[in-house]
């Protein structure tokens, strides 16, 4: 399953973290996909993995791809990392341990489904995780692209982590089919899709202190269909789609809500 736009978006009250719900699967799109977890660690993390993630046995038309049966869930692996209740805070190690541990769990899963040579020298997936500190209130960010070399070898690649202050200034973060909106919607056709104060938050730093999670989570979604109205206007090169339903979460050092 392929095909997502994940923002990530920190605020003075928590990260704001949205994502379409729009799945690829053998040429045919469906709706309904849940693409961001929350794990409940201390404090709890909430986290995305996008491209080829989800691997169904079949598909079920009428049923929502969450009730589908699979034969490999990427998210499984992460959640095996996340120890509900454990104390863990996001740093770059952690991440990239994380990273490992769906990189040999994709890889294992490749090698015995025959699906290996599908994926020689590209990316087959991305891990993204945020979190907010409990004590000073920053937002945590981190992602890292597992990625199959052209020995077939499967490794971590094009890492990035930033650590977002409470006091200081923010960005939109966008993985997944981030250059397409950022090509196509934001300096495209769909850039008439997008209000004054979408296109504010989306070109320019902001002060984080200025954004509270509820303004973000609206920008968030408005973007996201954005983005869906210009792929009727022009179709992502990769063949994926983007819409559906729209889910944001709103992470706290507290806990996780949607809004």
């Amino acid at each position: 399953m392929i095909g997502t736009l994940v923002l990530v978006i920190p605020t003075r009250d928590g990260i704001v973290a949205s994502a379409d719900s729009r799945g690829a699967v053998r040429g045919q799109f469906f709706d309904g996909r849940k693409k961001l977890r929350a794990a409940q660690t201390t404090p709890p993390i909430v986290f995305a993995i996008t491209g080829a993630a989800d691997f169904p046995k079949e598909i079920q038309p009428g049923v929502p791809p969450e009730d589908w049966p699979y034969a490999f869930r990427s998210h499984e692996t992460v959640f095996s990392c996340l120890v509900e209740g454990r104390e863990f805070v996001l740093t770059p190690g952690r991440m990239h341990d994380i990273g490992d541990a769906l990189a040999l769990s994709v890889g294992s899963f490749l090698t015995r489904s025959g699906k290996l040579d599908e994926f020689t020298r590209r990316d087959i997936c991305r891990l993204v995780l945020c979190q907010s500190d409990a004590a000073t209130g920053d937002s945590l960010y981190g992602s890292v692209a597992i990625s199959m070399g052209s020995t077939g070898t499967i490794g971590l690649a094009d890492a990035r982590f930033e650590r977002y202050l409470l006091d200081g200034s923010g960005c939109v973060e966008r993985i997944g089919e981030g250059t397409y909106l950022n090509e196509v919607v934001l300096n495209g056709p769909g850039r008439q899709f997008l209000s004054n104060e979408a296109l504010s938050l989306l070109t320019s730093p902001y002060r984080i202190k200025d954004v509270d999670s509820r303004a973000a989570a609206a920008i968030a979604t408005a973007v996201i269909r954005a983005a869906e109205y210009t792929t009727r206007l022009s179709p992502i090169p990769s063949g994926s789609g983007i819409g559906g339903p729209v889910m944001c979460l709103v992470l706290q050092g507290s806990g996780v809500s949607q809004i």
